[in-house]
């Protein structure tokens, strides 16, 4: 986003880029405001919407539809896998989320059910796909047990706090062939090498 004058007409307007609903990249601007700092007041907010931690502040720019609902539900596309269509529960007010499933939707196969797809709704939003999930968690495993073993807790915590699942993490930890091994009370995680156990 950028903040620009309009000498013409003595006002300030925002350019700005975004990703439409076929995954496409678009550029638009908001016009007319009076001064400098409504122009970076708007930016800022918008900004903070598309990288908001919450789903329901993202999709239609308000939640007033949403807020009426007991039940939300989100469809959207697989950033790296188009055909592929994710319906994943946003707000469920009486019940359980339900997990998200997936369908596919080509001129090939027509519709073909998926089922269970591992994939989180902001993870979805932002276009994250599992492949790079799992890249992520790879990557923190060769990180934190690059000088030796680790303390399992701490990195579940920080797996977590990547948005990376247990799910993937566990994926991530068996291909890389990383060993638990339990010191006194606490598990501890590290890349194979002699001593180690599998058993946790």
């Amino acid at each position: 986003m950028a903040v620009y004058k309009d000498d013409k007409t003595n006002t300030w307007r925002v350019i700005y880029r975004y990703t439409d609903w076929n995954g496409e990249r678009k550029q638009s601007q908001k016009r007319g405001f009076k001064t400098k700092r409504e122009a970076q007041a708007w930016e800022r907010e918008q900004l903070n919407k598309a990288q908001g931690t919450k789903s329901q502040y993202r999709g239609l720019g308000s939640i007033d539809f949403q807020a009426a609902a007991r039940s939300v539900l989100l469809v959207a596309r697989v950033k790296d896998r188009p055909e592929i269509r994710v319906m994943a529960h946003v707000k469920s007010s009486l019940a359980p989320e339900g997990e998200p499933v997936a369908f596919e939707l080509s001129e090939e196969n027509g519709f073909r059910w998926i089922g269970h797809f591992d994939i989180s709704i902001d993870d979805l939003l932002h276009g994250i796909s599992r492949e790079k999930k799992s890249e992520m968690a790879e990557a923190l495993l060769l990180d934190c047990l690059a000088e030796g073993k680790y303390p399992q807790q701490i990195l579940l915590k920080k797996a977590q706090n990547m948005g990376i699942s247990k799910r993937v993490l566990d994926e991530a930890k068996k291909a890389l062939n990383v060993r638990s091994v339990k010191e006194g009370n606490q598990w501890y995680w590290k890349l194979p090498d002699e001593g180690c156990s599998d058993a946790e």
